[in-house]
């Protein structure tokens, strides 16, 4: 099952199950907590060399990274 969740007007979507194993996995951080990287004000964006992906990092309170392989 799908869990929605609204942040600043914005939908995300992850999967119940892996949302319940991630934060055994990260460091107790769980989707909702990592959803805050995507408005930090002092997120850095790297493209990596093929730059069909795109990795995000955030310098907040914790880091997170998240890579988007579906850039064209």
């Amino acid at each position: 099952m799908d869990v929605y969740f609204v942040l600043n007007a914005v939908t995300f979507v992850w999967n119940e199950e892996k949302a319940r194993i991630n934060p055994s996995n990260h460091d107790g951080i769980t989707f909702q907590q990592a959803t805050e990287a995507f408005f930090d004000p002092f997120v850095v964006v790297l493209v990596t060399q093929s730059e069909k992906s795109q990795i995000k990092l955030s310098s907040g309170s914790y880091l997170v990274v998240f890579e988007d392989s579906s850039i064209e």
